[in-house]
């Protein structure tokens, strides 16, 4: 090989690599080649990801342009962000975008939308850990309305008034619930995913029987044994989940009794609570209300005995700045009414889905007496043409 020949092989070697060095690594709104997080990484990684958040920075820049959000609309980012960062996985990381993409074109709806759209055909929502084909446009019409209200009243008709800022909805998937028009309601807290843990599992449901509430030998007798059945029939009914690596389990940490220390929470998925369908594991999409919420490690052993035993399927926890406290959400599958331990004779208003909301601060003079999480708003989603009147929930 003579000496012409190398040199020009050598250029065309400096030219292939110059053009690499110049591609992009993937079509993000960051610069891939200088990703350095295991999540900028992920998104890099996966085309459908990166694509989404191309789009999802197309929609936040719109969303800026309402300048009387704005504030709100950065505050909301940053929150997203941390939620974001979150994520282990990319199904994680897909359904984060999906949300906060529809929830910014929510925000954004008095401005004219980009032209960057998502394609409905890749926009596959996940329930539980099997993937539907649904079309992020695809929405129902309908109104929330308020059913029963207890103490505080103020509290649940804001928060209706809230939910109804995203009236055109599809309730069964992934959409925003809680409105930057108020503030007020927030999730100041972030899910991290962990490996699947068999000693929390058996924990978390053995607590869903409560073991505090008696003294007397034969009735401990009977809960102990409740507590085993439970937790044979979940380690049964959940074996082929396990050995295929579709059980989830997320933790975070919250203040939820108000005493000044953090209780950790977990989130597992399927939980305890109920028959687990390896098919449907979930009726919804957002990781917010996915799978069932344990206390697993807190200094009130009473109130984290009353939640777990008394939490049902409760999977969402919302933070009120007026009185600054937590509260428990239940997204039933169907009408709220009877849900609660509010009165179950409530005229129907031709609910179709629900939001049940639980109050956790209970707590009576001591500890000791810490009593139950009690329902204090049903609220029921109406498809528009299904409305019934009825009277307006009583003040209590």
């Amino acid at each position: 090989m003579n000496n012409k020949t190398i040199i020009g092989m050598k250029y065309i070697l400096y030219l292939f690599g110059t053009l690499m060095v110049a591609l992009p690594v993937q079509a993000a709104s960051f610069d891939c080649a200088k990703a350095a997080t295991k999540v900028e990484h992920l998104i890099c990684d996966n085309p459908e990801i990166s694509k989404l958040d191309d789009e999802l920075d197309a929609q936040y820049k719109l969303a800026l342009q309402d300048h009387t959000r704005a504030g709100a609309t950065k505050f909301s980012q940053r929150q997203w962000l941390q939620e974001r960062n979150g994520c282990l996985t990319a199904v994680c990381l897909r359904d984060t975008y999906l949300g906060r993409i529809r929830h910014l074109q929510e925000a954004s709806s008095s401005v004219a939308q980009p032209s960057t759209t998502t394609n409905p055909e890749q926009s596959k929502i996940v329930t539980g850990n099997t993937h539907e084909e649904e079309s992020v446009s695809t929405l129902s019409k309908g109104k929330f309305v308020l059913v029963q209200a207890m103490h505080p009243y103020s509290f649940c008709e804001r928060f209706t008034d809230n939910l109804n800022q995203f009236r055109n909805l599809n309730f069964d998937q992934c959409n925003p619930r809680l409105s930057e028009m108020f503030p007020e309601f927030s999730r100041p807290y972030t899910w991290k995913e962990i490996p699947f843990d068999m000693a929390l599992a058996e924990k978390a449901i053995r607590s869903t029987v409560d073991l505090t509430m008696s003294s007397d030998p034969e009735r401990l007798a009977y809960q102990r044994k409740t507590q085993e059945e439970r937790w044979v029939k979940w380690k049964k009914d959940s074996e082929t989940l396990r050995a295929a690596g579709k059980v989830h389990m997320w933790i975070t940490k919250i203040d939820i009794d108000g005493d000044g220390k953090d209780d950790t929470i977990l989130r597992m998925l399927p939980g305890g609570r109920a028959r687990i369908d390896s098919k449907h594991l979930s009726p919804w999409s957002c990781e917010y209300n996915l799978g069932e919420l344990y206390v697993i490690d807190s200094a009130s052993t009473r109130m984290a005995a009353s939640f777990n035993a008394n939490a049902g399927f409760s999977s969402d926890i919302i933070h009120y700045a007026e009185d600054n406290h937590f509260y428990l959400l239940e997204w039933v599958p169907a009408s709220s009414i009877g849900f609660g331990t509010g009165n179950r004779n409530v005229a129907s208003v031709g609910g179709t889905r629900g939001v049940t909301v639980w109050d956790l601060y209970r707590k009576q003079k001591d500890d000791a007496s810490y009593s139950t999480p009690a329902n204090i708003c049903l609220i029921d989603w109406v498809p528009t043409g299904h409305e019934k009147s009825t009277s307006h929930p009583d003040k209590k």
